[in-house]
């Protein structure tokens, strides 16, 4: 049931169901946790899916989808540098991954790295070029 969900992108329902086996103790496959942290992330539950995600990488040390939930969280949380990390971490196993590329501009320019900053949102910006977000932040970067 709650895979139907995330499949679907109805995270806050996945969310519930995976909530209620998790409290219940049931034991949750790697594909689950992934799922169960990344619907926490989306559901803005960030200290609980870096937890899960922490347990996901205890088990599987390389993750790409897991790195970018655990940047997405760090950075949401405001630790910057560790959520570079993770992003870091993706662009060494995949040097051409743009998925949350602006997100990443964003997190470098929370850094002070402003010049690559400037050159990750304008990839951005090419990629998604009617993606407000990535935009609004480019023009109010430092």
């Amino acid at each position: 049931m709650a895979h139907e969900y995330y499949r679907e992108q109805d995270y806050k329902n996945c969310l519930k169901v995976y909530d209620i086996l998790f409290h219940k103790g049931e034991q949750l496959s790697i594909s689950e946790l992934k799922e169960y942290a990344i619907s926490l992330q989306k559901n803005m539950r960030y200290f609980e899916s870096i937890e899960i995600a922490r347990k996901i990488l205890d088990k599987k040390r390389v993750d790409i989808d897991i790195f970018l939930n655990m940047c997405i969280c760090l950075g949401k949380i405001g630790k910057y540098p560790d959520a570079l990390e993770y992003y870091n971490k993706i662009l060494k196993i995949n040097k051409n991954y743009n998925i949350q590329i602006g997100y990443y501009a964003y997190l470098l320019g929370q850094v002070g790295k402003n010049e690559m900053a400037d050159f990750y949102y304008k990839i951005a910006i090419d990629i998604e070029p009617d993606n407000a977000w990535y935009i609004s932040h480019y023009v109010s970067a430092p």
